[in-house]
């Protein structure tokens, strides 16, 4: 959130303001204690312990929206059998409340990278588990050059700095930029981290026939200028309220 504050965006939002920027721009920022406020009176617990608890896996699993589609990520192995026994109960539930004849079906991708992260990583193999109608229909390991076609890249060059770095080394992405050091941060390491946690959530969305692809799409959508305008038209919606 402090990320997302630097740029501008206002985090704490009220509902119609959500509801208006997910109209306008398709998509918004759902601050946790807005529609859980009991969550309050753990969070000072929370912070004073050296080590995760059940409530780092909550979050995901408890989206007011009750999304269609889901990229969740793990921080350990272990975890990805949890999640997808959990997201194949929600997603029998989405499906025994559809219409008849609606075309869009529940899918879901939970990730874990080998190198420790909860999304998909630029320098190490990832697993990937696609979970569609409540049932597990694809387990594997993904790699940025065989499966995105990208370079992969040095885990240190997309760790770190401070929320400045964190910023202008994304903005610089958002404008078509590939080269430059903003601190410890590479421009064209963070470029593709970028490009393949979006090919991700677009080939769940089944807006690409695979990873790949959904790389091509998002390059396009940079280099056209589309993606930073709409960064720009998703700050202006919710700094004006």
């Amino acid at each position: 959130s402090d990320f997302l504050a630097g740029m501008g965006i206002k985090t704490e939002q009220d509902i119609e303001t959500i509801q208006t920027t997910l109209k306008t721009c398709g998509l918004a920022f759902l601050h946790a204690p807005l529609f859980h406020p009991s969550m309050l009176h753990a969070a000072v617990v929370r912070k004073a312990l050296p080590l995760r608890t059940v409530f780092n896996m909550l979050g995901p699993l408890t989206n007011p929206t009750r999304p269609t589609y889901h990229v969740i990520g793990v921080g350990s192995a272990e975890l990805l059998p949890k999640f997808a026994a959990m997201i194949m109960i929600r997603q029998k539930g989405i499906m025994s409340t559809m219409t008849e004849g609606k075309i869009a079906t529940p899918r879901a991708a939970i990730v874990h990278s080998h190198d420790g992260m909860d999304e998909i990583s630029p320098s190490s193999p990832s697993d990937l588990w696609i979970i569609e109608d409540g049932v597990i229909v694809d387990k594997r390991v993904v790699r940025c050059q065989e499966d995105f076609g990208l370079e992969a890249q040095e885990l240190a060059d997309v760790c770190g700095g401070t929320v400045e770095d964190r910023i202008k080394v994304f903005r610089a992405v958002m404008r078509g930029e590939e080269e430059g050091n903003y601190g410890p941060l590479k421009t064209k390491a963070i470029r593709t981290f970028l490009l393949i946690n979006i090919a991700l959530a677009l080939y769940v969305l089944r807006k690409c026939k695979d990873l790949k692809e959904g790389v091509s799409i998002a390059v396009k959508s940079i280099e056209s200028g589309s993606a930073l305008s709409l960064l720009e038209k998703y700050i202006q919606c919710t700094s004006s309220k």
